[in-house]
C-alpha cells in the first residue's frame, strides 16, 4: 500500500510540475508552430489566456511536432450561443473555430474537461470573409491575398474563381 501512495504522490507531483497548456492558432499572440506554442500556466485551477485577434486555435497538453501536439489535443465546436458557458472539451485534433474573429478570453478547466469563451469584440455585420487556405498557397502565411478570397454572391452563397497550374 505504501508503494501505491508513493506512486500516486509522484504522479501528482509530475502533473503539477508540468501544469501547462499549449496553444497554436491564428491570433496575433500565437502562431501555428507546435514546437514553440503559446504556453499557458495553470493558475487557481484553470488555464486562462487571451486569444488576440483570433478566429481559430488548437490546444494541447503536449508540445513538439504536430504528431505529439495533436496526440494530446482537445477540441470542441463553439457557437455564438455558447458564449460564457462551459463547453465540453473532448479529445480530438480539430481546430477550435470561434464564431468570429476577435480578442477572446479563454478559460480551460484545470482537468481540461471544459472551455469557456467570452469576448468584448462585437459580432461583425454583413457578409463574412472566407479564403482558400492550404499547401497550395502556403496557408496564407504571407498574409491574406484577395486572389484567394471568396466573393459574396447572395445570402449564404459565396464563390471563388481560380485556376491552378
Amino acid at each position: 500500500m505504501k508503494k501505491f501512495y508513493a506512486f500516486a504522490a509522484a504522479a501528482v507531483a509530475a502533473v503539477s510540475m508540468n501544469a501547462q497548456l499549449y496553444v497554436c492558432g491564428n491570433g496575433t499572440n500565437m502562431g501555428w508552430a507546435p514546437e514553440a506554442p503559446l504556453t499557458v500556466e495553470l493558475t487557481d485551477g484553470a488555464y486562462k489566456f487571451v486569444a488576440e485577434g483570433a478566429s481559430e486555435f488548437k490546444i494541447s497538453a503536449a508540445m513538439g511536432d504536430w504528431d505529439a501536439f495533436n496526440g494530446a489535443a482537445k477540441t470542441c465546436t463553439v457557437a455564438k450561443e455558447d458564449m460564457g458557458k462551459a463547453i465540453d472539451l473532448p479529445d480530438g485534433d480539430a481546430n477550435i473555430t470561434l464564431p468570429w474573429s476577435g480578442d477572446w478570453n479563454v478559460t480551460v478547466a484545470g482537468d481540461l474537461s471544459t472551455i469557456t469563451l467570452t469576448t468584448d469584440t462585437p459580432e461583425p455585420t454583413g457578409p463574412a470573409t472566407f479564403y482558400v487556405r492550404g499547401a497550395v498557397n502556403n496557408w496564407l502565411n504571407d498574409g491574406m491575398d484577395e486572389a484567394w478570397q471568396f466573393k459574396h454572391v447572395d445570402g449564404d452563397l459565396y464563390e471563388i474563381e481560380c485556376s491552378l497550374e
